[in-house]
């Protein structure tokens, strides 16, 4: 009887772990936040998971899997229709899905490019389409370009930032615990389909200087700032560390349509046909494995750029234009908002307020 008493409680075990290890699996890929379903039984226990908790919608009880020490990268967001209570009738009371939460009531949201807390519970919270829109809310995209340590650096121009500055701004985003979308999150924001908090900032470098490297990156580390570096693929970027950082995501500033010349940046994209332009955009895309979204060089765009931006693919595109992302905001005319060398720190504020 003992023996078959044995035999019975480790049967019940083992079909209760492959019950546990069969739940949907989201993995990473290249921080291109795309997602994925694979079967757990098939791989390698991970270091780590998290349980993502949503009783309104399909990813309830469902399995993250994340390697210790990373970054979520490729959390989902669900859908009105993945709901398994249907929305109502009245569009303005649809369902807008407001982000994942380390707690249940209150606790923090959760972003990309969040530390992975291991065998955690991540909860899923919901909000309306009238809510949504009545919050209002505007996302500034920062946009720096070049770092320096010295006060009176004879090279520094407006574009500059001062080293202890950005430290300064930084340490501001993360102890006033701001949120940093990721760019699919920011799609879906303007699509109406992902509400943000009020508190949603995007921090953006271009051309991969070295400065950025050696000043901008060890301050964005020690803040833990998710942020992105827009790559001239076809410049230095090729001889550089391609990841300088878990939190630094990178997307395109084209392959070679922002050169440098005499010292500064001279963009030649306004200038080419829609065809060439893709051309160019693939080779940038195919080196940095994303698309997503492109800075578009000095800024410069018109109907024939935008027409070889959507041939190439990419849904998005910053420009040097003044102002905060909206709902409903044109993906390919993306504001953003200058940083400037000597900025004060009040200023800075008022910028992200």
């Amino acid at each position: 009887m003992k023996i078959a008493a044995g035999i019975i409680i480790a049967l019940a075990i083992f079909i209760s772990g492959f019950f546990i290890l069969k739940g949907t699996v989201f993995n990473s890929v290249n921080q291109s936040n795309s997602s994925s379903e694979a079967d757990a039984t098939a791989s390698p226990a991970p270091d780590c998971a998290v349980t993502l908790i949503d009783s309104d919608a399909v990813y309830n009880g469902k399995t993250y899997e994340k390697k210790q020490g990373d970054i979520y990268g490729d959390l989902p967001i669900p859908t009105s229709d993945q709901l398994i209570n249907p929305d109502s009738t009245n569009p303005d009371s649809k369902s807008v899905f407001a982000g994942w939460y380390n707690e249940s009531d209150k606790g923090k949201r959760i972003g990309v490019g969040s530390d992975v807390v291991c065998n955690s519970s991540l909860y899923g919270r919901w909000t309306t389409v009238a809510e949504n829109k009545k919050a209002n809310v505007g996302v500034p995209i920062l946009m720096f370009h070049y770092f320096t340590k010295d006060a009176n650096d004879p090279a520094a121009n407006a574009d500059y930032m001062l080293a202890s500055d950005f430290d300064k701004e930084m340490k501001y985003l993360h102890d006033n615990n701001f949120y940093y979308p990721s760019w699919k999150e920011l799609s879906a924001f303007i699509d109406g389909k992902l509400s943000l908090p009020k508190k949603s900032v995007m921090v953006t470098d271009d051309d991969n200087e070295i400065s950025w490297y050696n000043i901008g990156v060890p301050i964005i580390n020690k803040y833990k700032i998710y942020s992105t570096m827009f790559c001239i693929t076809g410049s230095w970027w090729e001889s550089r560390e391609k990841s300088p950082s878990k939190y630094v995501m990178q997307r395109s500033h084209t392959n070679g349509m922002h050169n440098p010349q005499n010292g500064h940046f001279i963009g030649y994209m306004a200038n080419l046909s829609a065809s060439q332009i893709a051309k160019d955009l693939e080779e940038s895309a195919k080196k940095l494995k994303a698309k997503e979204v492109l800075a578009y060089p000095s800024g410069a765009f018109n109907p024939e750029v935008e027409k070889g931006v959507r041939e190439a693919g990419f849904e998005m595109a910053v420009t040097t234009d003044p102002g905060v992302v909206k709902i409903g905001s044109n993906k390919l005319e993306l504001p953003r908002v200058r940083m400037s060398f000597g900025q004060s720190l009040e200023s800075f504020i008022a910028s992200v307020s």
